[in-house]
């Protein structure tokens, strides 16, 4: 759908009473091949939101309350994920944890996500965040060192997600890291490295 018969479609379910009616042609109007401008998205995401639960069944849509861990900013992703959720027959209640509180809030049994009840519990972290000490091991050029960081790495992710499938059935979606841009060492002194940043952070 061209993108000005989407914006005529928002315009109309923003204005109209019922404009949930216009929900399936909206969601219909967002492509994989086309481009959407982002207002489009939010635009779309606040009638999501706007949403009554008696609304859902007959839009086709069930409600998934997810849960964001988080050490990274996930609100601008929020409307991609609810328009996009909503195509696939999920409507998407977010809730998002606080910056510097992911530990605290995975490990409290009586915490935020305990309260929150999720479905889904999406952990969405900064490498640094959780295996702070790595790119300092992959800047000696020691595997023992790499090898220890990506360990130790490992286990603050394995107890984190063990803390809350202690008190949670939430089913949990750990996002992986992002390769870095740029060699840590320089183009030749990562080539000749055994296990340069790239590939430690791609193990973990």
């Amino acid at each position: 759908m061209p993108s000005e018969g989407l914006s005529e479609l928002l315009t109309a379910a923003e204005r109209e009473t019922e404009g949930s009616r216009h929900l399936p042609a909206i969601l219909e109007g967002f492509s994989a091949t086309e481009t959407v401008l982002p207002t489009a998205y939010r635009r779309a995401s606040r009638l999501l939101t706007g949403l009554e639960e008696s609304q859902f069944a007959s839009l086709g849509l069930n409600p998934l309350k997810t849960y964001f861990l988080r050490s990274v900013t996930v609100e601008t992703l929020l409307p991609y994920l609810m328009v996009w959720g909503a195509r696939e027959g999920f409507l998407l209640r977010p809730e998002v944890g606080g910056y510097g509180s992911f530990v605290e809030e995975a490990m409290a049994p009586a915490g935020a996500i305990a309260q929150a009840k999720p479905e889904v519990v999406a952990i969405l972290l900064d490498r640094e965040d959780l295996a702070g000490n790595l790119t300092a091991a992959c800047a000696t050029l020691d595997a023992d060192e790499v090898d220890a960081a990506i360990t130790q790495a490992v286990s603050r992710a394995t107890e984190i997600l063990s803390a809350i499938q202690r008190y949670s059935t939430a089913r949990v979606v750990f996002q992986g890291f992002v390769l870095p841009a740029y060699p840590l060492l320089g183009d030749i002194a990562d080539q000749e490295a055994v296990q340069d940043e790239s590939w430690a952070t791609a193990r973990l």
